[in-house]
């Protein structure tokens, strides 16, 4: 029956078979569902609330909001119930509102994959972070950064042993060390930190020496490194690699002159035959190899406007194409690598 019942979709009337006899609900509560379960009404919600224990063996969850009004229970706002150390702006504003208790997931010790979507989420849980069997983490937040305020370490992913796939997007108030990420060095395939302006005082290399790290995505934090002291030995596994601006060579960095440009890409010409290197640089406004557009009268725009960079072209010392400047609708240069 085990069998069976895993094969069933997720809905009321899996649950509903828990009532035909002792042998069916003890089943059920063995089974292994390989479904997803998506949370994005409080109808669903509260169905997850029965699933916590007649299906606890759940092992793909998805939490989304809660619509602001339900008329059917009432006409009232319902919000998941804050966190430790909530955003007090965000507890005055939802005052008026039913409550539900997120932290019933945890009953769920079997799941293998969970994700957080713009879930409005408000303070600290780090109950949930206490997974055994998690192997992908999803938590992605909205551009609006007081939609919510799902604040969290990631020194908490501690908690989740097994974890191969880490995916965050516009965390602002997740924080932290990247180092914290050791403890799961030998388990890391994916690590995407996305628009997360709290992650800093960390060098992307502290994770060169995971041995499974395929994905590595860091773009719009505030780590720091130089893409250049990337061995011969590191990121052996290395699939795909996205750094911010404040690593020397990462996406959208500002250079001070094309022979630095041309020198750098020189250097790191080794590393695109061994990975993809998605990113784009820019040429500072700074920089003295900027030149006025004859096509412009002086005086009419500011400098970034009217003012170009000389085209240029690296190569290799086989003569190989790598890139050169294109220029943007605001007149910045831009870098992308090519191979």
């Amino acid at each position: 029956l085990e069998t069976i019942f895993g094969f069933l979709p997720l809905n009321h009337d899996v649950i509903r078979l828990r009532h035909v006899c002792s042998d069916w609900e003890d089943s059920l509560k063995q089974a292994c569902i390989p479904s997803e379960f998506e949370v994005f009404s409080l109808y669903e919600f509260m169905l997850m609330e029965t699933m916590t224990t007649a299906l606890p063996n759940l092992q793909h969850l998805t939490i989304l909001g809660l619509p602001e009004r339900e008329e059917r229970f009432g006409g009232r706002g319902h919000i998941y119930a804050d966190g430790d150390h909530p955003h007090e702006g965000l507890v005055d504003e939802t005052a008026d509102c039913t409550t539900h208790d997120i932290g019933i997931i945890t009953n769920f010790q079997h799941l293998r994959s969970l994700a957080i979507i713009e879930a409005p989420l408000n303070g600290r849980y780090p109950a949930i972070f206490n997974f055994p069997l998690l192997e992908k983490l999803t938590i992605n937040d909205s551009f609006d950064e007081v939609a919510g305020y799902h604040s969290w370490n990631l020194a908490w992913l501690e908690g989740l042993p097994m974890l191969r796939e880490l995916e965050c997007r516009l965390n602002h108030a997740m924080f932290g060390n990247l180092s914290s990420l050791r403890a799961l060095k030998d388990t890391l395939e994916k690590v995407v930190i996305s628009g997360c302006r709290h992650v800093h005082g960390s060098n992307f290399m502290d994770l060169a020496d995971f041995p499974r790290l395929k994905v590595l995505d860091l773009r719009s934090t505030d780590v720091y490194g130089d893409i250049r002291n990337i061995g011969a030995n590191d990121f052996k596994a290395l699939e795909e690699l996205f750094l911010p601006r404040t690593v020397y060579g990462g996406s959208r960095y500002e250079f001070q002159s094309i022979a630095e440009v041309s020198v750098f890409m020189s250097q790191i010409y080794p590393l695109t035959k061994r990975f993809s290197l998605s990113m784009s640089w820019r040429l500072s406004e700074e920089s003295p190899d900027w030149y006025d557009d004859p096509n412009e009268v002086d005086g009419e725009r500011d400098r970034k406007e009217y003012q170009i960079p000389p085209p240029f072209v690296c190569t290799n010392g086989g003569g190989n194409y790598l890139g050169e400047p294109e220029l943007a609708g605001d007149g910045d240069a831009t870098s992308p690598m090519r191979t």
